[in-house]
């Protein structure tokens, strides 16, 4: 592919143009445009009369895709190459304001946005901005110029990218970083290599009739020399220079790390960091030096992820039943453009979003670790209840199988597995039992209630009536009219205390069943 130079963007915002070239079958591309097919067979015969001139082609690895024959007439199909051209062109585009459709391009075969626009809900405005257009060519002409079908109006590719270089927006990974040590650990090797496979001899003139044969014979690990007597001949192999190409070799291994931002404490491995803290404090290092590779992974699903939810809102529009598993297997159908609003994909406007995840597996290892040493320290019932989550966290052999046993022997159940019919039972059955003990605890909560409102109303009567014991007792010891005359004003008072008793007694019933009538009403 090739793409704007001058662009500076991750999101291909200010890209201009990106262009992608494959071979077709000449009856493939003649479907791009029935009406130009011509130009689909004048490319092939162009193809054809290049010849043997392909072999010097900078496209060493389509040759075997190329249109004509080669030397040895193995290809039989005709093919095309064909270029796919997304470009970019400043355009006036009615644009929608307000409403549901606020920012949209105007469709006029859109009814509800048609509908929405006559009914004054909104209206259109122009405005200017960058069109995608496409245009499909080979090297003997046009085959289609027009704009994007996607409503999205970006370009239909997603862009991965670990760096980009600031002097040209080159894009570039880490193994760019990583190349020259790579090259210094593979010379070094190699020179230990040839040190330790090598001999070197130093000796007098004529100590040996055939130094080649001696070359052949010293190289052998059974080497059996013979020189001349009185001559000196000693075998100098520089040993030495190995361990130090050797050591010189580590030096670069720990720097294709160090470069790459990976520490030991990401690997696993052991170091002079002893307490967690130092360990974290190492792996959040780490962390940070590759944060801005899986910040780009992110960005570059984020993007992928829009596309593909904008093709989906403008192309599903048929029903279909979508089954969508979870992490641990589970698994469910979720209906699509079945008539409900809520899963009409066509009108409606989602967002996609990429939530973080953990992609260190060290780091969960030691979450494990930390859930273990916590379950060590609380009472056996409440560990016993969190062992099978523990045990779904670690990576191990058949983890299911024994996340299965432990929740068999502890009686849990598996959270994102469906229920049976007596799992359904037996929980109806405890929602039954369990609402009718509440009922009781209810019930026994409102006769404890009315029973002390009870006593306290019959001390409150009797507080009230008795000064008027008192004051009978007192008439008993009265005679004549004295005790006629008390008679009648104990009679009269009396008869108005029990007037008021009896108006207070209906005030409180009164309350009473309004406060029991509120929560039925709100039930309602």
């Amino acid at each position: 592919m090739l793409h704007d130079s001058a662009s500076r963007r991750v999101d291909m915002s200010d890209w201009r143009y990106v262009i992608r070239q494959k071979w077709l079958d000449t009856d493939v591309a003649e479907l791009i445009n029935p009406s130009r097919a011509f130009i689909v067979h004048k490319s092939t015969r162009d193809a054809d009369a290049l010849g043997s001139s392909l072999w010097f082609s900078d496209d060493f690895p389509d040759q075997d895709e190329q249109a004509g024959h080669l030397a040895d007439g193995v290809f039989a199909r005709q093919r095309v190459r064909v270029f796919e051209m997304w470009y970019r062109v400043p355009a006036r585009i009615k644009k929608v304001q307000g409403g549901e459709f606020h920012g949209q391009e105007y469709d006029p075969a859109n009814q509800v946005m048609r509908a929405a626009v006559e009914g004054e809900l909104c209206h259109i405005a122009e405005q200017q901005q960058m069109q995608v257009r496409l245009a499909i060519f080979t090297t003997a002409g046009l085959l289609y110029e027009g704009r994007s079908p996607y409503r999205h109006n970006r370009f239909p590719y997603t862009l991965m990218a670990a760096y980009q270089r600031n002097r040209d927006g080159a894009y570039y990974g880490m193994v760019r970083g990583i190349r020259d040590p790579q090259d210094a650990f593979n010379k070094r090797m190699s020179k230990a290599l040839y040190v330790l496979s090598t001999n070197k001899v130093v000796m007098e003139r004529g100590a040996v009739k055939d130094k080649e044969r001696l070359r052949e014979e010293i190289a052998r690990p059974d080497a059996i020399i013979e020189y001349e007597e009185g001559k000196r001949l000693e075998l100098n192999v520089d040993r030495d220079l190995a361990a130090a190409h050797l050591q010189l070799a580590d030096v670069d291994a720990r720097m294709i790390q160090d470069v790459s931002g990976v520490t030991d404490e990401n690997l696993g491995r052991k170091t002079n960091a002893t307490s967690g803290v130092a360990i974290e404090a190492r792996q959040d290092q780490g962390s940070m030096a590759t944060s801005e590779l899986f910040d780009n992974l992110r960005l570059a699903f984020q993007f992928h992820g829009e596309l593909q939810l904008s093709l989906m809102e403008q192309f599903a529009t048929e029903q279909k039943q979508i089954r969508v598993t979870n992490a641990k297997g589970g698994f469910e159908f979720q209906p699509i453009n079945d008539g409900l609003p809520e899963n009409n994909l066509v009108r409606t406007k989602a967002d996609f979003i990429v939530s973080e995840q953990d992609y260190h597996a060290t780091i969960r290892q030691a979450q494990t670790q930390m859930l273990f040493e916590l379950a060590a320290k609380l009472p056996p019932d409440i560990a016993m209840g969190m062992l099978d989550l523990i045990i779904d966290l670690m990576d191990v052999p058949n983890k299911d199988e024994l996340v299965q046993r432990v929740r068999k022997l502890t009686g849990q159940r598996d959270p994102d597995a469906e229920q049976t019919p007596e799992e359904i039972a037996e929980q109806e059955a405890k929602q039954q039992e369990q609402a009718e003990q509440n009922e009781l605890a209810k019930r026994n909560a409102i006769a404890e209630v009315e029973q002390k409102e009870a006593l306290a109303e019959q001390a409150r009567n009797a507080a009230q009536l008795q000064p008027v014991i008192d004051q009978l007792e007192h008439l008993m010891k009265l005679q004549g009219k004295e005790y006629a005359l008390a008679v009648d004003q104990l009679e009269a008072k009396f008869n108005a205390q029990l007037d008021s008793l009896k108006a207070a007694v209906r005030d409180n019933q009164a309350q009473q069943r309004l406060s029991q009538s509120k929560p039925a009403r709100r039930a309602k």
